[in-house]
């Protein structure tokens, strides 16, 4: 009998080195999460390419283990690729603030898949369980409304993924960050802020 358990593994398959093709993967067991999905412009020296998405190739080989995908914002370097992704990994759960999943089902009435997508709008103050994942969200500040961050706990510990952000006192249009949950978490076993 394996008494081993599981490891957490985050993955950014995008993002990191480059403005775009934001998307990072949380692995814990036999559940996967997927945080943001978008494309990136290539330098202007590549005229041939239009745009660049993450390589989900691995991805479609574990879809069966895929729980859901959550969107921190409506920004194409966040959304760009779901269109492009989505019909190879079996038409997932997408979760996001309302702004966020209207300018999805536009991108995804684009290419006629709006109506065979689960999109899940949620509110800031919702958990999810999704496998061994408890999803929560915090409100963010940002150049477009509705932006949030996640917090992803599980059995080891708690992982805070703010996505693009601002500490704005004032916001015009829309409530200021949560900052009063980042402090209530941070004392709840953070294994790592992105």
């Amino acid at each position: 009998m394996n008494t081993t358990q599981p490891q957490l593994r985050i993955i950014p398959m995008g993002g990191v080195e480059q403005i775009g093709i934001n998307m990072t993967i949380y692995e814990y067991g036999d559940d996967i999460l997927i945080v943001d999905a978008g494309f990136g412009f290539p330098a202007r020296t590549r005229t041939s390419v239009k745009y660049m998405i993450p390589n989900y190739t691995w991805l479609v080989e574990h879809k069966k283990r895929i729980r859901g995908l959550v969107v921190t914002h409506a920004h194409l370097d966040h959304i760009g690729a779901i269109p492009y992704m989505i019909p190879h990994l079996g038409h997932i759960p997408i979760y996001s603030l309302p702004l966020s999943i209207g300018y999805i089902t536009q991108r995804l009435q684009e290419f006629n898949l709006d109506k065979t997508t689960n999109l899940c709008p949620i509110s800031p103050n919702d958990t999810l369980r999704l496998g061994s994942f408890i999803v929560e969200f915090f409100r963010v500040n940002h150049n477009i409304p509705d932006s949030m961050g996640v917090s992803i706990s599980t059995p080891l510990g708690r992982v805070i993924h703010t996505g693009d952000w601002k500490f704005d006192a004032t916001p015009v249009h829309e409530p200021p960050a949560e900052i009063n949950k980042l402090a209530q978490w941070g004392s709840q076993n953070v294994l790592a802020l992105l």
